[in-house]
Parts: structure tokens; C-alpha cells; sequence
């Protein structure tokens, strides 16, 4: 994580971060076969924990992983080893390392987490920065369906009732429930969370909450964000078997180069 959300509580515990939301996956599988194609060195934005970084460097690339929320980055290092990994810690609107990657990436719909068109501006000019000619930039944001991914009472502006997004279990064996409740903002097309783990402990009910906010992107508005900060969209899939960018895709993963 690596953006304008102010509130990095959702970032704090990483390994609990890394049980809920998994280490592989079909969109680990693309990203690699992305990588094998294209080579090294790579740079990773808002790497969090390493789920690409850290794959990437045992094909063979040189990496560097950037992040903003220090505990994400810890874990990162602990999980590299003694893999060649150059971990750093800031912020993507705003890092300039000097250097030029062949691959640029940005995964778990990070991109959503730059709220405003000035953040969006920001990273998208790290990625121009620091993009070797003839080099990628790849990553994927939700498809903005808000009829699907939000409640009826979110898109009327009001906080919906608190619904089970997904269960894990702790590293105590403690099964935990993840709840949450939405709020839309059609205007700046944000949508603000509250997220709940339950869980109990010696027979009692327990629970963290936290909140954060999502910023919805459309498929113009992308291509014009992308073209007017020097970027060319080379690929656009609506998920991670490559299939075409259609009304019913539940993602846009966009492949992306300097512009001519």
C-alpha cells in the first residue's frame, strides 16, 4: 500500500494481511508469465508483503519493491531472504530512484487507493519516470460496476447494513469473520468503507475495525489519464485469462508504454 489513504491500519499487521487475502492466485499466474516475457529489472509499486516482488525475483529479475506502510515491508524482507531484493520505503505519487525498469507493476487493485486525479497523476508519473523505452507498465483496477460491488442504501449515499465479506483463520487457529459496511460518493466516485474482524478469545466476542476508501475508475476515463500522462495502453483484458475488456468483466488489467 503505497497511496493517499491517511489511515494505514489496514496495513499494520502484515501477516495477518497476507492470511486474509491469500499468496497466490490467478492473478500471481499472470503477472508472471507477464514478467517472463518482458525480463528485468522490475520495480514494484505498493508491493506490500512481496506477492510479486518476490516471485519476480526468483525467475531471475532484478527487483526493487517500494511501499509506504513500514510493517508490509518488514514482512516482505523476512520472506526474500536472500533473495537480491532492494526493498524501499515511499511514497508512489512522489519517488524518483533515478533508474529505468523494464517492467513497472501494480497489483491487489492498488490503483483504487489513489483517491483524486492528483494522486493519480503522481503515480502514473513515477511509472512514466521510471519506464525503460520499450518497457511495461502493467496493473488492474476493479471494473466500475457500482450496481454490483456496492448496496442499494451505499449508492443512495447512506452506510449499507454491515455484511460477511470473507473468513480466515489467525495465527492462534481463531477463526475470524471479516464484515464490512459502504457509503458511495457518486461525485468523486469514492466509496468508504468500514471493515470488522471478529473473532473469539477465551470465550469472548472480539473486534477490530477500521476504515479506508476506494476511488472507482472508468474505462475512458482510464484511457484518458493514461494518454494525457504519456502512457499507451498495449493491452486491456477484463480478467486474468486474458479474455477482452467487455461491459461484463469483473476486472481491466491494463498492459501500458511510453507514448511515441
Amino acid at each position: 500500500m503505497a497511496t493517499s489513504n491517511s489511515d494505514l491500519a489496514e496495513y499494520t499487521d502484515a501477516e495477518e494481511y497476507d492470511r486474509e487475502n491469500g499468496t497466490s492466485g490467478p492473478d500471481l499466474d499472470y503477472y508472471l508469465a507477464l514478467a517472463r516475457a518482458t525480463g528485468g529489472p522490475g520495480l514494484d509499486l505498493a508491493c506490500g508483503t512481496g506477492f510479486l516482488t518476490i516471485p519476480f525475483a526468483r525467475l531471475g529479475l532484478a527487483m526493487v519493491g517500494v511501499d509506504r506502510a513500514p510493517a508490509m515491508l518488514d514482512l516482505a524482507r523476512h520472506k526474500a531472504g536472500a533473495l537480491p531484493i532492494r526493498w524501499v520505503q515511499g511514497d508512489c505519487r512522489t519517488l524518483d530512484l533515478g533508474e529505468q525498469f523494464r517492467l513497472i507493476t501494480l497489483t491487489g487493485n492498488a490503483f483504487q487507493e489513489f483517491l483524486t486525479r492528483e494522486d493519480q497523476e503522481g503515480l502514473l508519473g513515477t511509472a512514466h519516470r521510471h519506464l525503460a523505452p520499450g518497457g511495461h507498465f502493467a496493473f488492474e483496477t476493479r471494473f466500475p460496476r457500482p450496481s454490483v460491488l456496492l448496496t442499494a442504501a451505499a449508492l443512495d449515499g447512506n452506510w449499507s447494513e454491515e455484511t460477511v465479506w470473507r473468513a480466515f483463520t489467525d495465527e492462534a487457529g481463531r477463526a475470524v469473520t471479516v464484515s464490512t459496511a459502504q457509503r458511495y460518493d457518486a461525485l468523486r466516485q469514492t466509496a468508504k468503507y468500514v471493515i470488522h474482524r471478529r473473532w473469539q478469545e477465551d470465550g469472548h466476542d472480539e473486534v477490530r475495525s477500521e476504515r479506508t476508501s476506494l476511488r472507482f475508475v472508468y474505462p475512458q476515463e482510464m484511457e484518458a489519464l493514461l494518454h494525457y500522462n504519456g502512457l499507451v495502453i498495449r493491452d486491456a483484458y477484463g480478467d486474468w485469462d486474458q479474455r477482452p475488456l467487455t461491459n461484463d468483466s469483473p476486472r481491466m488489467i491494463y498492459v501500458c508504454q511510453l507514448h511515441p
